[in-house]
């Protein structure tokens, strides 16, 4: 990578439950639709539509039907056997609220426009990023954030503020089941879509599975109070994020001469 090594606990997964996340990735295809579903079952976890949420093998989705209006209709998930469909799982598990209500959206504006068209409306193209790289980061105030973010003031946001990212104050819940792919090979320009929300906490939540149920809550209030006009509209901006610049994501990133690679941390766009 030529940036500093990986940090060795594969941060981008610490968040995660371990079982799950042994399971998801090494188990055996038949084994992983068996724990899944299980885990589904007992868990409550829905389609878009409503539907008991089922893995099942991707040779069973008809070729002619589009992805999501297969998942939100039928309830069943078309796995791969592949690290990209294994952390699509691994997602499903930790944020099913979220993950539902990206499926409900998405098939909604299939249903009016169609899934073989050149226009997939705005509310898809943002769902697809979020769904593909995104990151949440869940912090108590998004204005103090937001200005730093949109001019790349990335030695402010990551080494200036560096205890806030390590302690929870602000907090990094990845969604992004490519990106969980690209970050097992993580190199310099690796970057993420945050979507950037703000929650009210007593105090920074050690991580868990009752904490992804506050973020999967919270992500959910403000898909639902911003994705009006679906297929028109973007639900919120996305900032990028240089994974290498996470704290303890890589180790030597707590240098400030570490926020003047370029390859890294690049410039605002011009205009």
């Amino acid at each position: 990578m030529g940036v500093g090594q990986l940090a060795a606990s594969r941060p981008w997964l610490s968040a995660f439950d371990p079982k799950a996340v042994e399971t998801c990735l090494r188990a055996p295809l038949t084994d992983l639709i068996t724990w899944f579903n299980a885990a589904a079952k007992r868990r409550g976890l829905r389609s878009g539509n409503g539907h008991p949420l089922v893995m099942v093998e991707h040779g069973e989705k008809p070729s002619d039907q589009a992805y999501e209006s297969f998942i939100a209709q039928t309830g069943c998930l078309p796995t791969r056997d592949n690290l990209h469909d294994r952390f699509n799982a691994l997602i499903w598990l930790h944020l099913p609220g979220l993950k539902a209500s990206l499926n409900a959206g998405q098939a909604e504006v299939i249903a009016q426009q169609g899934h073989q068209t050149n226009r997939r409306g705005r509310f898809r193209d943002w769902a697809t990023v979020l769904d593909e790289n995104g990151l949440l980061v869940m912090v108590d105030s998004v204005d103090d954030l937001a200005g730093p973010w949109a001019q790349h003031d990335w030695a402010w946001l990551l080494r200036t503020h560096r205890q806030r990212w390590l302690t929870g104050a602000w907090s990094v819940w990845p969604i992004g089941h490519a990106l969980l792919e690209k970050a097992e090979s993580l190199y310099a320009g690796t970057t993420g879509h945050v979507w950037l929300l703000e929650w009210s906490t007593p105090s920074p939540l050690s991580i868990h599975m009752a904490a992804w149920e506050l973020v999967d809550q919270t992500a959910c209030r403000a898909l639902r109070g911003q994705a009006s006009g679906l297929g028109d509209q973007s639900p919120g901006r996305f900032y990028p994020m240089p994974l290498c610049g996470l704290p303890d994501w890589t180790l030597g990133n707590d240098h400030d001469d570490f926020y003047a690679d370029r390859r890294i941390f690049r410039p605002p766009p011009r205009g």
